[in-house]
C-alpha cells in the first residue's frame, strides 16, 4: 500500500509539473544551480553525449557561492548532456536531458548527488528511475524471501507504473528512455529461473533500435554493453541493431569491439569482428575498418604472429617463423635514435643474461632512416638478434605489426604464436621472470 500511495502522490506531482511545459519556447535557455560544499568545486564543464562519444558545449566557474550559470543558444540541440565537474570525469559527472524548451535549475551535494530545482524533463527521469529502482529492490527481496504475493502484487505495481510514466512523458525527450527502461514483467509470479529466462528472451523488446534520441545518447551502448557481459551473447546484440540503419549499427558494433578490446576480452571482440562487424563493414564498402579488425586479430594473443623475412650481409634470406634454438621469443621494435630504447634494452639484455640458457631469445627490430646509426648501437646489444627495418614508420614488417611507438614488446612461443604484449619493460619482466615478481610479494 505504500508504495501504492507513492506512486500515485509522484503521478499527480508530475502531472502538475508538465501542464507548466511550454509547448513551443525555442531560443536561448540556461542551465543553473550551485555545488556544494563551495570549496571542493570551481569550474563545470558541459558535453554533448551521443554513441560515439562526448562533445564540448559550455563551461563556466563557480563564485564565491558556488553558483554556476550556463547560457544555451538555439544551435544547442536537444538531446542528453553531461556534466564534468572534477577529474576524473568518470568519477565526477552527471548526465542530464536538456529539451531546448526550458531552463534547468540543478543542485549538486557531495554524498547526495544531483537534484532539479526546476527541469520537467530531468524530474520526470528521475522520479521514474527512483520508483523502478525502489520496486526493483521489492522484486529481488520477495525472491529472496520467498514471498510470493509481496512479488505479484510489485509485478502489477510496476506495470501501472510504467503506464502512467509513459502517458506523462509523451512529447518530452523522456519518454523514450522510459519506454526503452520498460524491462521484463510478468503478469503473475514466476519462479526465479523461470523469470530470468523470460527476462533474457525480452531484454530488448522494449528498445527501439531507430529511435533517433537514444541513438544519439550512450543509452543502447550501455544496455548492450550490459547484456554482453551478463549473458556472453553477441549475436543477440547484433540481431537487435539490426532493425537500425546499418551506420548506425557500424558505429554500436565498433563501440562495443572497442570496449571488449579496452577490457582484454580479446577472444569476445574476435568472434564479433569475424561474425558480424566486418561483414557489415565489407558491405559498406568500409575498407580501412575491415584491414583494423583483420589485424587485431592477426596479433592476438594465441594467434600465430605475422612472418617476415630479412636479408644478412652475405645476401642470404631469413625467415622469422623459421629462426630455432629457443623456448620462447621476445620481438622488440626499437630505434637507435629512441631514447626510452636506449634505456631499456640494456636492462632487458641484462634482466636476459639471468635467465637459464635457451629460455628466451630476444629478436631486436631496428625501425631506422639509415643503417650507420642502428649499427654502432647494435653493439651494445650482443645478446640480441638483430634485424635492420629500414624505412622506420613506413617499414613493411612494423605496419603488419601495427607498431606505432618505440619500444613496442611482443612475447611469443617456440611456433612464434603470440603469448603476450606487455605494455612497459616492468610488464615484460613479470611475463618472461613471474617467479622474482611473486618472490617481491
Amino acid at each position: 500500500m505504500a508504495t501504492d500511495t507513492y506512486i500515485c502522490t509522484t503521478m499527480k506531482n508530475l502531472i502538475l509539473l508538465l501542464f507548466f511545459i511550454p509547448l513551443f519556447a525555442l531560443g536561448q535557455h540556461s542551465i543553473n544551480g550551485t555545488f556544494a560544499p563551495i570549496e571542493n568545486y570551481k569550474w563545470a564543464i558541459l558535453y554533448r553525449v551521443d554513441q560515439t562519444g562526448t562533445f564540448y558545449t559550455a563551461d563556466t566557474r563557480m563564485d564565491d557561492k558556488g553558483a554556476f550559470k550556463m547560457s544555451l543558444d538555439e544551435n544547442v540541440s536537444p538531446g542528453v548532456y553531461r556534466m564534468v565537474f572534477g577529474l576524473p570525469a568518470e568519477e565526477y559527472s552527471f548526465d542530464l536531458l536538456y529539451s531546448g524548451k526550458e531552463d534547468i535549475e540543478l543542485k549538486y551535494e557531495e554524498g547526495k548527488g544531483v537534484s532539479y530545482v526546476s527541469s520537467e524533463e530531468n524530474k520526470l527521469w528521475n522520479d521514474y528511475l527512483d520508483t523502478m529502482e525502489k520496486m526493483t529492490t521489492q522484486i529481488v527481496n520477495g525472491y529472496v524471501d520467498g514471498d510470493k504475493k509481496t512479488t505479484s502484487n510489485t509485478f502489477k505495481l510496476r506495470t501501472k507504473a510504467q503506464k502512467e510514466f509513459e502517458k506523462i512523458s509523451e512529447g518530452t525527450i523522456a519518454a523514450s528512455f522510459i519506454k526503452a527502461s520498460k524491462g521484463y514483467v510478468p503478469n503473475d509470479y514466476e519462479d526465479g529461473p523461470t523469470f530470468l529466462k523470460n527476462q533474457k528472451a525480452t531484454y530488448f523488446d522494449a528498445i527501439d533500435a531507430t529511435d533517433t534520441i537514444l541513438q544519439k545518447s550512450q543509452f543502447i551502448f550501455q544496455k548492450a554493453y550490459s547484456y554482453i557481459k551478463e549473458k556472453e551473447d553477441v549475436s543477440a546484440v547484433a540481431q537487435f541493431l539490426d532493425k537500425a540503419n546499418q551506420e548506425y549499427q557500424k558505429s554500436m558494433l565498433l563501440q562495443i569491439w572497442e570496449q571488449l578490446v579496452a577490457e582484454d576480452r580479446v577472444e569476445t571482440a574476435n568472434f564479433l569482428h569475424k561474425m558480424h562487424l566486418s561483414p557489415l563493414a565489407k558491405r559498406l564498402k568500409d575498407t580501412k575498418l575491415v584491414n583494423k579488425l583483420f589485424k587485431f586479430e592477426m596479433l592476438s594473443i594465441g594467434h600465430l604472429s605475422p612472418n617476415f623475412s630479412w636479408t644478412d650481409e652475405d645476401e642470404k634470406k631469413h625467415w622469422f617463423h623459421e629462426i630455432e634454438g629457443a623456448e620462447n621469443y621476445i620481438l622488440v621494435f626499437w630505434s637507435s635514435t629512441c631514447s626510452h630504447c636506449l634505456n631499456e634494452l640494456p636492462k632487458l639484455q641484462k634482466k636476459i643474461k639471468t635467465l637459464p640458457e635457451g629460455k628466451f631469445q630476444v629478436v631486436a627490430f631496428g625501425l631506422e632512416d639509415d643503417i650507420y646509426g642502428w649499427k654502432n648501437e647494435t653493439l651494445r646489444l650482443p645478446a640480441f638478434m638483430h634485424i635492420p627495418g629500414l624505412g622506420k614508420w613506413d617499414n613493411m614488417t612494423c605496419k603488419s605489426y601495427d607498431v606505432n611507438k618505440t619500444p613496442t614488446y611482443f612475447v611469443m612461443d617456440k611456433d612464434k604464436v603470440i603469448t603476450a604484449k606487455p605494455d612497459e619493460l616492468e610488464d615484460l619482466f613479470e611475463v618472461i621472470d613471474p617467479q622474482e615478481k611473486a618472490a617481491e610479494k
